[in-house]
């Protein structure tokens, strides 16, 4: 069985760390490697942690004393990396328990840069998955956004090779990084199977509601502009004025 590695970055988020962790404990795949990076966190993560150190073949603890940011702790994570393939897990969400198997059996069976899967959003007005399936296109990326979800598989030799994450961009980090695997190693793939549950219900700030996702996205365009057609320009400019328009409205009320 192939070494896995799942990265978490966190901070002071120790309660939902533990069901994280815990959704990581109990997968059917249990050749794992479990990297988390501590940003710097005031709470009790290190005893949370402390209470897998068993759990796994290998559990990773790092810590910043100075707060960096989520993408630098995945960098630091995937430079770590000792599996054969990689996916990551945000600290308050969770893994259904086939969810490694069955995207380490799909990515072997086929010839995709990467495995996604369907996910569950729970948020305060109840709960809704994910709908997009199929082929991720850099075409499709770049009309519809990160269609991809959250988090992707995908073999550590390819995330590195590709430089992880853009540290400089304030939001859209993931969308950016699955577009980079698209460019470099093909189409993508997300499966309809949910495998991904994506708590938003606890008050805790998440760059995606924030309105640094609209920098995230210009960015992203100034990035991938070139590799672009007129059709990709006009679709992405519309999801960032949609993203404007949404931004001004929450504004206007709060």
């Amino acid at each position: 069985m192939d070494l896995i590695t799942v990265y978490i970055p966190t901070k002071n988020r120790a309660y939902m760390l533990d069901r994280a962790l815990i959704s990581l404990k109990y997968q059917s795949y249990n050749n794992l490697e479990v990297i988390v990076v501590d940003d710097g966190s005031d709470d009790n993560t290190y005893e949370i942690i402390k209470r897998f150190d068993k759990c796994f073949i290998n559990l990773i603890y790092i810590r910043n004393e100075v707060s960096k940011g989520a993408c630098y702790c995945r960098n630091i994570a995937i430079s770590r990396a000792t599996g054969t393939y990689i996916c990551g897990l945000d600290d308050d969400d969770e893994f259904v328990p086939e969810r490694i198997e069955m995207l380490r059996d799909m990515y072997l069976n086929n010839k995709y840069s990467f495995i996604s899967s369907c996910f569950k959003v729970i948020d305060k007005k109840g709960s809704f998955n994910s709908s997009f399936t199929g082929e991720v296109t850099l075409s499709n990326l770049y009309r519809y956004g990160n269609i991809s979800g959250p988090q992707v598989f995908t073999s550590v030799e390819k995330l590195k090779s590709i430089g992880g994450f853009d540290e400089s961009f304030p939001s859209c980090q993931d969308y950016d990084c699955w577009t980079r695997l698209v460019e470099a190693y093909g189409n993508g793939l997300v499966i309809p199977q949910v495998t991904y549950i994506q708590h938003k219900e606890h008050d805790n700030p998440r760059i995606s509601s924030s309105k640094r996702v609209i920098d995230g996205r210009r960015m992203y365009i100034k990035k991938h502009r070139d590799s672009m057609n007129i059709i990709d320009i006009i679709m992405i400019y519309k999801l960032l004025y949609v993203r404007l328009f949404k931004t001004s409205i929450l504004k206007k009320y709060e």
